[in-house]
């Protein structure tokens, strides 16, 4: 998932000692005219446009798709603006916005977590594959498990040039699609689903990928469990533990050329030159503005700033990922507020209202409170259903694990949060002495994928209904 927690907007200032990039950061809050605290112009209550000092701030009553936006890219010919939200794709062009959504175009979902605009090719990775659009004869091209090696269809992030084009697949890796050819070809780990790395630089570092960047021929990949560089013959991985990166749970990277890249994490944002590193972020003890090089050898250098990106909005009764508390900080937030906010969670582009089946149901997906300070997410029982509401993978048991799981990431996601953020959990069986064993398996390689320490709490109950 994109996880946001850094600012955007900077400046350059000098070139540090060891002749990397230096910035005067500048952090964007609701309090100075940003639509929401999340990241970027990118947020979860609409756009925004940073003009002459000033934010301009755009939302659904404008004629934008949905008001969580996930991605954007400018189209440098026309100067349109292509972008991504929870509710379907849009355009800005010349001061108005058109919509394309499942029920008025090809778009194949109407969650789009990533666009790139390659000639009058307009490429989508949505929560049920990637699309194309042909803005000349506005066409569209659809692509998922039945017409490329794609076995998850759930892409997070597309990039377009003009000799290649990558989808990076959650849980399934990378797609090539070569624009000569018109051939597709899947990039996985070599290692499987283990989230150890047990091949350094013999392939993708792991099947859970959220990002990539293609640039001037050279592959930029960011997962869960480190990042990736590919040439188009060898592999080069980077993990915290032997680079400068600061953690190797990564959600976005972008790359300037083929040597240079940024990395977007939860301990801060990286940077790489092709030999050193060097990291921007509040000190993770003091909070104190902090940039730390690491050279080629190894060694790291603290360079003396006074700024940084901020890793968190400074109200705290935000709406993206979720700040950690101890346990007192926590209770006086919670003793300390005069109301209970709460709203239904949804995410339509995974499975559908309980409401809306032939037989309505009442409840809600989930539910989130706001206490103070003090966010609490409430996810409902959910099963294998898709977004039609339909059962899937009837028979298949394991499958249907996968897609329960892959429907409550969705509804974690909606509200910024992920499994880390999980504190206990409640499984329902039908049978549990028959299928207790095949469920503990498929539940263990998931936690795992995903690195979870400490693991939730969990309790598991037979159900049969």
């Amino acid at each position: 998932m994109k996880i946001t927690g850094y600012l955007l907007l900077f400046a350059a200032l000098t070139a540090s000692a060891a002749d990397l990039p230096r910035f005067k950061w500048q952090n964007f809050t609701t309090e100075n005219g940003l639509p929401d605290n999340r990241v970027y112009a990118v947020t979860d209550n609409g756009l925004g446009l940073y003009q002459n000092g000033q934010w301009k701030c755009f939302g659904v009553a404008d004629g934008l798709p949905q008001r969580a936006v996930l991605s954007l890219a400018l189209d440098k010919r026309t100067h349109d603006l292509w972008i991504g939200t929870m509710g379907g794709l849009g355009r800005y062009s010349a001061g108005r916005f058109d919509s394309f959504t499942q029920l008025t175009s090809g778009l194949p979902n109407d969650v789009v977590y990533g666009v790139s605009v390659l000639g009058d090719a307009v490429w989508v990775a949505t929560a049920a594959g990637g699309a194309r659009l042909n803005t000349r004869t506005h066409q569209w091209s659809l692509y998922n498990e039945r017409n490329t090696p794609m076995y998850e269809i759930w892409t997070y992030s597309v990039t377009a040039a003009e000799d290649k084009v990558y989808y990076a697949v959650w849980g399934g890796g990378v797609l090539e699609y070569d624009v000569k050819t018109d051939h597709w070809k899947d990039y996985n780990d070599p290692d499987g689903e283990n989230e150890i790395v047990l091949f350094k630089d013999q392939g993708l570092i792991h099947e859970i990928t959220t990002s990539v960047s293609y640039v001037k021929g050279i592959l930029w990949v960011a997962t869960y469990f480190g990042a990736s560089r590919y040439d188009g013959r060898n592999w080069q991985n980077f993990l915290e533990k032997d680079s400068g990166m600061p953690s190797n749970f990564l959600n976005q990277v972008k790359s300037t050329d083929g040597t240079r890249a940024w990395f977007s994490t939860d301990k801060g944002l990286a940077y790489y030159d092709g030999e050193r590193w060097a990291t921007y972020r509040p000190s993770l003890e003091t909070h104190a503005p902090e940039m730390l090089v690491r050279d080629a050898k190894g060694a790291v250098t603290r360079v003396p700033v006074d700024s940084a990106p901020s890793r968190e909005p400074r109200n705290s009764n935000f709406n993206g990922r979720f700040k950690q508390m101890n346990t007192l900080e926590m209770l006086d937030q919670i003793a300390s507020a005069t109301s209970v906010k709460k709203h239904a969670i949804t995410h339509l582009g995974v499975l559908n209202e309980a409401y809306d089946y032939p037989k309505p149901s009442s409840f809600s997906r989930g539910l989130r409170m706001d206490v103070g300070g003090v966010a609490i997410l409430l996810i409902s029982g959910t099963a294998s259903i898709d977004e039609n509401g339909q059962s899937v993978h009837i028979g298949d048991f394991k499958a249907q694990l996968r897609r329960t799981y892959h429907n409550i990431t969705g509804l974690l996601e909606a509200e910024g949060a992920t499994w880390k953020d999980i504190v206990r959990t409640s499984c329902y069986l039908r049978d549990i002495e028959r299928d207790y064993a095949a469920f503990n398996e498929g539940r263990t390689a998931f936690f795992r994928e995903l690195g979870l320490d400490p693991l939730p709490a969990s309790t598991g109950i037979q159900a049969i209904l």
